[in-house]
């Protein structure tokens, strides 16, 4: 099962977590907002970031107080590290997304425009340019899109207690 935290809501997380147990969920996955250009809906009005430290420490909080048992079934949500240099995400090394149009690229993640990335069966669309570069941009830190800098997969910093 898994929920969508962020600074608006980040107060239910010990509510989220009776939700699940009353559904009898297995896992409990907690996930960091994900932005949109819209007011209201930006990286720096929802998103929980490193530095947001009574958010953090609210979840750690609720987190603290679970038994064991629920422990191991509860992941909180990867908080965002702005000043991280590091690209932790591997999604142009490891796979090959395709819409339905069978247009290529890799995020699972974020709704990134695919138009111009290669098509599923390009010859070699694994190695086209759009893989090469964005591949040659994670290992030297340069022109990573903006959506990636806030990305929990590629800047998450883990919290769980």
């Amino acid at each position: 099962l898994s929920f969508i935290v962020d600074r608006v809501n980040y107060r239910r997380l010990q509510s989220m977590i009776e939700i699940g147990e009353r559904l009898g969920a297995d896992s409990m996955f907690f996930c960091n907002f994900l932005p949109s250009p819209y007011r209201g809906f930006k990286a720096d009005e929802r998103m929980i970031f490193s530095s947001d430290s009574k958010e953090i420490d609210f979840m750690k909080d609720v987190y603290s107080r679970l038994n064991n048992a629920m422990k191991k079934r509860v992941s909180l949500p990867n908080v965002i590290d702005r000043n991280s240099g590091q690209n932790g995400c591997n999604t142009y090394f490891t796979q090959i997304r395709v819409d339905g149009e069978m247009r290529a690229s890799s995020c699972s993640i974020m709704l990134l425009n695919m138009e111009g990335n290669g098509h599923a069966f390009d010859k070699d669309v694994w190695n086209n340019a759009f893989f090469r570069k964005m591949r040659n941009a994670f290992m030297s830190g340069d022109s990573i899109p903006p959506p990636c800098r806030v990305c929990p997969e590629n800047r998450g910093v883990n919290i769980n207690a």
